[in-house]
């Protein structure tokens, strides 16, 4: 394979060209933005094999009421993120990290560069040093270890910002390949270290790596999740030939470019059948579910020091690859007999052992520059068998074998089967899920391995012939296996004590001193253990030793967060969410507005929500003493528990299910944090019983308010009580308790499943909860009860079910607390569960929701419902259900038809529609009192708002008492003038049609009008007769209607088309003439390519920003305060000034968008400009008068005749001063080639014809 086959941008290029170094770095940067854009993309919308793209629509600050578009399923602004393709917990910063796993450490500069991964960011932190020497000579200068400071040392700054990130476009963003919500495809600039969209629980998805660098300070890394390697050249130096001194990758190994992903560069990507590998591909893992595991699948490489041969371990094919530096090719194979098999012959179970010339799951191969060796880390059986096998010089083809290995587990199974062998090339330890392995620079035949799951790094060391562990961190001897808090650290005091903590899961660091680096993803921040590390004392002493705690830490996790619960994740502030469970908006009688989301250990208010911008600071903190705490202990009082779930009544207050500290309700609007809460406590009266009832864990409520009661859920006794008059002391107590006999009876399922067994409940009952999770009431009071948990766990009966207010009214007058078995069954159960039987089928493909986790009702009862994430697979996670309480004689299942809503469409009044939005856990799912729709994305911690994105319930204005032909008649009957009768079309909606004619098959068109279709008649094929003024409508999929447009029942409300200029007629560029000789007495044509271009952006962070060297011409308009504009300028002294201008059109190429069907005007700039000093702040002014305008409704090539302002220019050459491109309508942004797009068909071009007098 050609050097240029495995970079995408050939520096060979470059000198072909004669290209500046600002132009080739601006070819990498103009891709590395192309792909950028899917920050700003919208979120894929996947119907059958449709897609279509939404994205957030554009806010400014002081807009109005109701920012945005209604009646469609596109976000108008997010809360907890900074765009849709965000997805981490928390606000990224540059100092705080979110699970990293793996460091290396270049220490072949002075300071040492350390570089971080930073998996659950998708990135990499790199450093120059890590803080400052304390006194002597170099006092104040960057050190990284006490070698840089003579005679003194290294003062780590522990909240240090790296300086230089890998893989996104600046130290805030996270996202995988630009957007974490779409498959998207990866360019130069990006990383994915997530199996997104795929991977809901993002805290569940560490991706340890094993980085490496080379004596030339080159960076390389496996890109897992887009099954390729990288290498960056020598990224801070400040040469910048030679695509040195950036974060954009210089060079590609296992794809064709920096544009591809799939495994063994198979275009279908299909995992379902791995495609066989070649020399050039690699396979590290699939997005598919389930197909290869991929539980804490770690990824590595390595570079022999002068970096002329790479070692990838390639782990979905069994197999090490080697590489020569100047090729894609491999030249050799470790683990399979040749480069297209994939055998599994090293995976194993017991009591097998694997084939030592074979591979199963290899995690890193690391070269030993001092012994000439490879070491390979392979899983040979799942979590139960580990192995690092050693390989001798020469390396060879067909099947080599190691010379030694040295096995390990958690357990003792395969000890004896390996001793047994009686190999002296053998040896067993105790070892769970080794996910790094670093060498010892300084001493041959040695090496650090990161035991993640037994919490320690092992320094192993071959003595007498015999590999063996001889040191560890930071446990306190070799034997024990140890926890967090169970072993004294080094003497310190309890709140100190994290500095003994890791959980290391990529490589350890390894600096020039011998310091030990090693991160934890538990506490999500870098411990830095300092050399020498001493020998622990034997277990044969009888002492336990202590435990040796790191000296320093940097990308310090904030001392204000409960590191035990995980919330330190990334950094805490007033606009980050993480993980929630719940939320609310208040509409009070006054006009304020409020935004409630539980984040963690704390609740955030938003003031005016429906007129804030996405990734809003919130205006409040409850729980909390600030927004930048999430500690379970406040003021002295325990604040361990989460709400999980909040409601709200007519007088603005707003109550809180908090889990096992009781129902705390606050009176709104909140206006000062911390607000002071009533509090219902956890045990209560019974009423006819002297004993109190003691409710545990409480995961929801519903407030009835018209008869002063509190519907509340005990998850952990599997009940729903209600509770009369719950804020009078004096009368409070529980009136009813649904789901369990008696008081005594506390297990799942009516106390018919034993909870000791949590993931197996078989004994569902009609009536009965083994998961309770929240509950709701509709605008009939009756109550809805959730019995389903996230994944589909802990004895899930995956169902939501509903009891009729009637019913439970009759219950109430009758007296009784509890109810016998079947004495009141739920009148209906929704999803693909029953009231018997639990559907345990994760992602099908059907449209129905499996495991309902909530609900909530339109003012016309129309029930939206959120799917738990695990049991349906993305894009199938939320429904409109028409008809939620069709008439039952008894207990029924509501099996409702869902339609797909097609990509733009509005949803028809009348019908059940699966919405297609990219969410994880859809955990509330809720309107505001003006129909505003407001998703709580649980797992991707964000809440999105919808502006009233469903039409209203549309009323026959001409005839209110029947319903017309072709009308809906479900609840209105059929005008009996017309000799019409109410006909089903779905399982829930009825149309009032002609007998005889069919509202589904064929054009029913009458006798006496042939050639057109009457109104209510199908028009798919034949139009609607224009004598009756009606217009073809959808109804359903491939079914459309006449109706008139006037009456609004069952009829479309027409797509909206954006206001734009018409569009210019495209002119195709004439061929130039042939060349000839003697004077030229015909038209002339040339091309000129442009001399300058770039784009100015006017927020706040970026008003006096230049973006010369970026490789766009993106333009947008988003808001007042989000706005950029392109410029460009052509060179045109070379045509006379007596030229005749005949023809000059402008072309350029649209690479990219967020939003389509958008109008780009054009001005003429009226003041000089340099292409790399101008900024917003210092912009050309321009002239008001528009020279013209292009629609852009597809990506590709735009023209413009630009003659008469040519031809002036051409009259005047002081008065070319270039062109001004600018979006005048909210919402759209795009992407043009520039000048230094690497593809020279792309760029801008200005086609003159002229003739010369």
């Amino acid at each position: 394979m050609s050097w240029n086959s495995i970079v995408n941008y050939p520096k060979y290029l470059k000198e072909k060209l004669n290209l500046s170094t600002k132009i080739f770095r601006k070819q990498k940067t103009s891709l590395y933005a192309l792909l950028l854009l899917l920050f700003f993309l919208p979120i894929s919308i996947l119907v059958v094999k449709k897609s279509t793209w939404l994205v957030p629509k554009a806010q400014t600050p002081n807009q109005s009421a109701d920012p945005g578009n209604a009646y469609d399923f596109i976000p108008d602004i997010i809360f907890g993120k900074a765009g849709f393709g965000e997805i981490v917990p928390n606000q990224v910063t540059g100092n705080r990290v979110f699970l990293p796993a793996g460091i290396t450490v270049d220490r072949g500069t002075s300071p040492n560069r350390i570089y971080v991964w930073d998996s659950g960011n998708s990135r990499i932190l790199g450093f120059t040093s890590l803080g400052t020497c304390e006194s002597g000579a170099n006092t104040g200068r960057p050190c990284t270890n006490n070698l840089d400071c003579p005679s003194s040392v290294c003062q780590i700054n522990s909240t240090k910002n790296a300086d230089l990130v890998f893989g996104q476009p600046d130290l805030f963003h996270a996202a995988c390949n630009g957007d974490s919500t779409i498959k998207a495809n990866p360019s130069a600039a990006t990383l994915c270290s997530q199996r997104h969209p795929n991977q809901i629980s993002l805290i569940e998805g560490p991706e340890p790596n094993n980085m490496a660098v080379d004596q030339n300070h080159n960076l390389y890394v496996v890109d897992k999740w887009n099954n390729r390697a990288l290498k960056y050249n020598d990224p801070f130096n400040p040469d910048k030939t030679e695509g040195k001194g950036d974060n954009i990758a210089d060079q590609v190994w296992g794809q064709p470019d920096f544009f591809s992903r799939s495994c063994n560069r198979n275009e279908n990507d299909d995992c379902h059948i791995v495609a066989n590998p070649t020399s050039n591909s690699l396979c590290l893992d699939c997005h598919n579910l389930n197909v290869i595991n991929s539980e804490f699948n770690a990824s590595g490489l390595d570079v022999e020091p002068d970096g002329s041969r790479l070692w990838i371990a390639d782990g979905a094919n069994h197999r090490v690859l080697r590489f020569p530096a100047d090729s894609g090719d491999a030249d050799l194979v470790i683990g399979q007999p040749d480069f297209s098999s994939r055998n599994p012959n090293g995976c194993v179970s017991y009591p097998n052992l694997p084939a030592e010339d074979a591979l199963c799951r290899p995690k890193v191969a690391k070269y030993s520059p001092l012994t000439n060796q490879l070491y390979i880390l392979d899983w040979a059986d799942e979590i139960n068998l580990f192995r690092i096998l050693i390989y001798d010089p020469p390396f060879t083809n067909n099947k080599m074998a190691p010379s030694e290995i040295i096995y390990g587990g958690p357990t003792d199974q395969y000890r004896d089967l390996i001793v047994n062998q009686e190999r002296s090339d053998w040896s067993y330890h105790r070892l769970s899920r080794p996910l790094g392995l670093a060498l010892d620079p300084f001493a041959p035949s040695a090496f650090w391995l990161t035991d993640n799951n037994h919490n320690r790094a092992l320094y192993f060391q071959k003595i007498a012939g015999k590999w063996q562990p001889t040191k560890v961190l930071p446990q306190p001897n070799l034997e024990r296996i140890q926890k967090f808090g169970s072993f004294n650290c080094s003497n310190l005091p309890e709140e100190e004590r994290w500095r003994c903590f890791v959980n290391p899961s990529g490589s350890a660091g390894i600096d020039s001193e011998g310091n030990i680096y090693l991160e934890s993803n538990f506490h999500e921040q870098i411990l830095r253990f300092s050399a020498p590390i001493p020998t622990p004392l034997a277990e044969a002493t009888g002492d336990e030793g202590i435990g040796y705690a790191a000296e320093n830490v940097f990308l310090k996790q904030q001392e204000n967060a409960s590191a035990d619960q995980m919330v330190g994740i990334n950094f805490i502030g007033p606009a980050g969410i993480h993980t929630p469970n719940a939320a609310l908006t208040v509409n009070y009688t006054g006009g304020a507005k409020q935004l409630f989301v539980q984040d963690k250990f704390r609740v955030l208010v938003w003031n005016d929500y429906t007129n804030k911008v996405s990734n809003s600071p919130a205006d409040y903190v409850l729980f909390q003493n600030d927004f930048n705490s999430q500690l379970t202990n406040v003021n002295n009082q325990a604040n361990n528990w989460l709400v999980r779930q909040m409601v709200a009544d007519s007088q603005g207050r707003i109550w809180m299910a908090k889990e096992s500290q009781g129902v705390y309700v606050f009176q709104g609007p909140i206006s000062t944090s911390p607000a002071t809460p009533t509090i219902i406590p956890l045990t209560l009266n019974l009423k006819n019983s002297s004993r109190p009832i003691n409710l545990g864990l409480i995961s929801g409520l519903a407030y009835d308010e018209n008869e002063d009661c509190l519907w509340v859920a005990d998850a952990d006794n599997y009940r729903v009580v209600r509770i009369n008059h719950p804020l009078d002391p004096n009368q409070r107590i529980v009136d009813l308790v649904l789901g369990q006999p008696n008081l005594d009876s506390i297990k799942p399922n009516r106390s018919k499943d034993d909870r000791s067994d949590p993931q197996n409940c078989p004994n569902m009952q009609p009536d009965s909860f083994a998961s309770l999770s929240k509950i709701y009431l509709d605008n009939f009071k009756n109550l809805y009860v959730v019995d389903a948990t996230h994944e589909l766990a802990w004895c899930s009966n995956n169902r939501l079910i509903e009891y009729d207010k009637t019913d439970l009214t009759a219950k109430l007058e009758e007296g009784k607390v509890f109810l016998a078995d079947n004495e009141l069954v739920p009148k209906r159960v929704y999803g693909r569960s029953g009231f018997t039987t639990s559907e345990k089928n994760k992602y099908s493909d059907e449209n129905k929701p499996n495991a309902p986790f909530s609900i909530s009702f339109t003012s016309d009862n129309r029930m939206l419902i959120g799917a738990e994430g695990y049991g349906n697979k993305n894009y199938k996670r939320i429904y409109l259900l028409n008809n939620p309480l069709p008439n039952c004689q008894t207990s029924c299942r509501v099996d409702e038809d869902y339609l797909e809503l097609a990509p733009g469409a509005i949803p028809q009044f009348g019908l059940s529609y699966l919405i297609p939005l990219s969410v994880s856990q859809p955990d509330e799912v809720f309107w505001d009192k003006s129909n505003n729709l407001i998703v709580l994305d649980h797992a991707w911690s964000r809440v999105l708002f919808f502006k009233t994105p469903l039409p209203p319930a549309p009323t026959p204005t001409n005839v209110p008492n029947c319903a017309t032909v072709g009308r809906n008649c479900t609840s209105v009957p059929c005008c009996t003038s017309q000799g019409t009768v109410c006909t089903k079309i779905t399982s829930s909606y009825y149309q009032c049609q002609i007998p005889g004619a069919s509202s589904q098959e064929g054009n029913q068109t009458p006798t006496d009008v042939p050639n057109c279709a009457t109104v209510g008649r199908n028009c798919i094929s034949t139009p609607c007769c224009a004598s009756q003024g009606t217009v073809c409508t959808p109804i359903v999929p491939n079914y459309s209607q006449c109706l008139v447009p006037t009456v609004a029942t069952g009829t479309t409300t027409p797509t909206r088309v954006p206001t734009s200029s018409p569009t210019p007629t495209i002119i195709p560029t004439p061929n130039a003439p042939s060349p000839t000789s003697g004077p030229i007495s015909g038209p002339i044509i040339k091309d000129f390519s442009s001399v300058a271009d770039t784009f100015i952006y006017n927020s706040a962070a970026s008003e006096n920003s230049n973006f010369g060297s970026q490789g766009n011409l993106r333009t947008s308009f988003w808001s007042s305060t989000d706005i950029r504009q392109s410029l460009i300028k052509f060179e045109l002294s070379e045509i006379p000034v007596s030229a005749n201008v005949t023809s000059a059109i402008l072309s350029l190429e649209s690479v990219a968008w967020g939003g389509k069907g958008t109008t780009v005007s054009l001005y003429k700039l009226l003041q000089d400009w340099d292409e790399l000093t101008v900024t917003w702040k210092n912009k050309p002014n321009q002239d008001t008068l528009l020279l013209g305008s292009f629609n852009v409704t597809s990506l590709g090539k735009h023209q413009l005749n630009l003659t008469p302002i040519v031809q002036s220019w051409i009259n005047n050459p002081n008065t070319n001063k270039g062109l001004l491109l600018k979006i005048e309508v909210k919402g759209f942004d795009l992407y043009f080639a520039s000048r230094e797009n690497n593809n020279l068909t792309k760029r801008p071009k200005l086609t003159v014809t002229y003739t010369i007098p």
